[in-house]
């Protein structure tokens, strides 16, 4: 018979829903905007939303840990529900470590497209393969932590288990220095660019969220380390439950950010279009598409400007010079597959994509 975990297991549950709502709603922004704006989705968008199913999975799971008396003393807890809880954390465990290692997949191979630099290709290639193979060890590991297996939930027979606290810190440790690794990839990229002090400062703090995710898991350790030493399942795996899933979705969501820049830009577009038009000011302001091929994009009459290397899936950003005294620059949000352009009196852009 089901056993509600008390307050506390409704806190866990309300936790655990909150984050995966927001990681739902960017999510959705994020495939939204590859998929019908840009029309630029890639393998990166495929993986994050697999690591979301998994993230539902995991909150799904949570929701029968407290069904079955998380939150509360083992003492209070009949023999059934006991199991039951055991069994759905030694299913829990493994639906975490894939989730979040098809979210920091996902950020790799999106780096693979945002990146054209051969060192930083590198880093990246071995980034991938580092972690799909630490990946995939410590979710088999963790299906396997005690032979036989069912004596993770039932302790019947002569079993053996690994040692909890190795297994689950090494597992922790690894989350935090790759959460690392990849928060600190993009920033020597982005320093270099030749931008607006603003948007630079922009981007850099859109990929510094990813630092959220270390906090999360640095929290994660103190809940961890108490449910490896004590025996009373039930009332301590709360914290580590709901923190585990919240770094799922913190990671969704911190990855799929990013993203959401070239929707923000396109409507940005439109309202300054629709303000200078109504103000009757010489405005060009819009949104195009490069073809298959190589295509020069004439934006309006005047000199040109070989930009040949453009494309780079969201931090490319050239500059167009108006034909004025007041010669300003003005940026153009370039993208593999099209680009954003905003600004008055734009001279020509003479544009090679890299589409084929």
């Amino acid at each position: 018979m089901a056993r509600w975990g008390g307050r506390d297991g409704t806190t866990q549950v309300v936790i655990v829903f909150v984050f995966l709502v927001l990681a739902f709603i960017i999510l959705s922004l994020r495939l939204f905007t590859r998929f019908i704006v840009t029309r630029n989705h890639g393998p990166e968008d495929w993986v994050i939303t697999a690591a979301f199913c998994f993230s539902i999975t995991q909150a799904v799971l949570v929701l029968i840990e407290v069904q079955n008396g998380q939150g509360l003393p083992q003492s209070m807890l009949s023999e059934d529900n006991i199991l039951d809880l055991r069994k759905t954390l030694y299913v829990t465990i493994p639906t975490y470590l894939a989730g979040l290692t098809l979210t920091k997949l996902s950020i790799l191979l999106q780096y693979m497209r945002l990146f054209r630099e051969k060192t930083i290709h590198r880093i990246i290639i071995g980034m991938l393969v580092f972690v799909a193979a630490f990946g995939t060890w410590s979710i088999l590991a963790s299906l396997l932590l005690c032979r036989p297996v069912h004596y993770f939930w039932d302790g019947i027979g002569n079993g053996k288990c690994l040692n909890f606290k190795a297994k689950w810190f090494s597992d922790a440790a690894y989350n935090i220095i790759t959460d690392l690794i990849l928060l600190s990839i993009p920033m020597p990229f982005i320093k270099g660019l030749n931008l607006p002090y603003r948007q630079k400062a922009g981007l850099i703090a859109v990929f510094a969220l990813g630092g959220f995710v270390c906090l999360v898991s640095i929290a994660r350790l103190g809940p961890l380390y108490v449910i490896a030493s004590d025996a009373d399942v039930s009332r301590h795996n709360g914290p580590a439950a709901f923190l585990s899933s919240m770094e799922v979705n913190v990671g969704i969501i911190c990855a799929s950010l990013p993203s959401l820049r070239a929707i923000t830009l396109r409507t940005c577009s439109r309202r300054n279009t629709n303000h200078q038009s109504t103000s009757q000011h010489h405005s060009h302001s819009g949104w195009w598409r490069f073809g298959r091929k190589n295509d020069n994009i004439e934006l309006e009459a005047g000199p040109k400007q070989d930009m040949s290397h453009t494309g780079s899936a969201i931090t490319k950003i050239i500059s167009v010079n108006q034909e004025r005294k007041d010669a300003r620059k003005v940026s153009i949000w370039s993208l593999d597959g099209g680009g954003i352009f905003a600004g008055a009196g734009i001279s020509k852009a003479h544009i090679q994509s890299n589409a084929k």
